[in-house]
């Protein structure tokens, strides 16, 4: 179960991490993520995926859950994994802007797509379709 969490955590930081670089999928949205300065780290991506996926572990052991944990419970431990190791890194030449937090901004979105029940995999972006029509 444990490769197949990670898996899913590390799928779903790379969908929330196109979102952000999309300038298309926010309509006017000026301020996206520059894809050539800003990059996903794999390493640290997978780095992250174990550290939730050995957290999920320690709550299921600690209460007892033996279904599914509670996706405000999940949003949590992987804004907490996303913190701690910090994906998403700048490419080398470039300096960091100290005002784009951005793995908090990655961390954020990925809540909100846990939260919404973020859709399978064969679908599309059911929660940033919502926020489109709204924009």
């Amino acid at each position: 179960m444990s490769k197949e969490l990670e898996t899913l955590c590390i799928n779903r930081i790379k969908r929330c991490w196109e979102w952000l670089c999309d300038s298309s999928l926010v309509p006017g949205a000026a301020n996206n993520v520059d894809g050539k300065q800003y990059f996903l780290d794999p390493y640290l991506v997978a780095e992250t995926a174990v550290q939730y996926s050995s957290d999920c572990d320690i709550l299921k052991i600690r209460y007892g859950e033996k279904s599914r944990i509670q996706p405000p419970r999940v949003a949590g431990l992987m804004a907490n994994s996303i913190s701690k190791y910090k994906p998403i890194s700048i490419r080398e030449g470039f300096l960091r802007s100290p005002r784009v937090p951005l793995n908090e901004l990655l961390a954020i979105f990925n809540g909100l797509f846990i939260c919404s029940e973020f859709p399978a995999k064969n679908k599309k972006w059911g929660l940033i379709e919502t926020i489109q029509q709204r924009v």
